[in-house]
């Protein structure tokens, strides 16, 4: 295969993004942690050559090897976290065909795994996402094991069609992602990915999951707060259901998603308070993203029935 030339990936890789020190209702997790230089995508230092997935820890002696013209980038400042929503400034940004998206604790195991997934992106010209296999370093686990359970289809050659948009290792489409109002900022950190899968398919375009590219992830502990991020998925997963799917549909699975939520804490009732507040504001914010779903629309029942396999993972959670 040739090199990756400039022209054909970006990379973008924010940083400080997690804002996990407690969700704030509908605002999410708090917006003022950390100084204001992390908030915001970061890219690496040098001349303004944006073309080429930029690298934020370097090729270390594991990550195989990327061209040095693919080392190149700037840095973009934010004066305050705006949680996801800053992702939404790459697409802005970016004048590539494709946008490769990491955290800044993940990086590619080599560039054959960035060429497997322009391969797999090649592949059908309605693809708009491919997500790789996310796995620590150093302990071999992957997050993103299973995730082909709950596929509607697909291989492990030719890769899964899932809801999945691992934001710290995937390869977007930039024109499908130019149809879609980006990453919804109302839920600022956790089911944000599912949100831009769900105006994807809505649109006719696929997002695939291909287990055979590695993307490495150390999951760093800065600022990762278990109980905050827990309150915020419940929440934001109840306000996916209300945004996404009609009535006669979000409402049994709401019930179901809130029990399967209570079940653990028979055995860790220190969780209660974050997931008691996540059901509280998930279901209180049920009006207000019903409202705001005007400018999407809800899923058929034949339509979310095709989504059989997301309500799955849903609940396996």
């Amino acid at each position: 295969r040739p090199p990756l030339t400039r022209g054909n990936i970006e990379c973008a890789v924010p940083s400080g993004l997690h804002g996990d020190s407690g969700p704030s209702h509908e605002r999410g997790p708090s917006h003022e942690r950390g100084p204001s230089h992390e908030h915001g995508p970061s890219h690496e230092h040098g001349p303004s050559h944006e073309h080429g997935p930029s690298h934020e820890h370097g090729p270390s002696h594991d990550s195989g090897r990327i061209h040095e013209s693919a080392l190149r980038g700037r840095w973009v400042r934010l004066e305050r976290n705006v949680g996801i929503a800053a992702r939404n400034l790459f697409f802005e940004m970016v004048e590539t065909d494709f946008l490769l998206t990491l955290d800044d604790d993940s990086w590619p195991r080599s560039e054959e795994d960035v060429l497997r997934l322009l391969e797999t992106m090649e592949s059908d010209a309605r693809i708009a996402s491919v997500c790789a296999s996310c796995v620590h370093p150093e302990t071999g686990v992957a997050e993103t094991r299973g995730i082909e359970r709950f596929a509607s289809r697909g291989s492990a050659e030719e890769g899964y069609d899932v809801v999945n948009i691992a934001a710290g290792g995937s390869l977007l489409r930039m024109t499908a992602m130019r149809e879609t109002h980006g990453y919804g900022a109302e839920f600022f950190w956790g089911r944000e990915e599912n949100d831009l899968a769900f105006q994807l398919l809505q649109r006719g375009w696929r997002v695939l999951y291909d287990p055979r590219a590695v993307i490495w992830h150390t999951l760093s502990p800065t600022g990762r707060q278990a109980l905050p991020r827990l309150r915020a998925v419940t929440r934001n997963s109840f306000w996916l259901l209300w945004k996404y799917f009609p009535l006669p549909v979000a409402l049994p699975m709401a019930l179901l998603f809130a029990l399967r939520r209570m079940l653990p804490l028979l055995k860790s009732p220190q969780r209660a308070g974050a997931v008691f507040g996540g059901i509280a504001d998930g279901w209180s914010g049920m009006t207000t993203r019903r409202r705001s779903s005007g400018e999407t629309r809800h899923f058929t029942l034949r339509e979310s029935w095709a989504l059989r396999g997301w309500f799955r993972k849903l609940l396996s959670e």
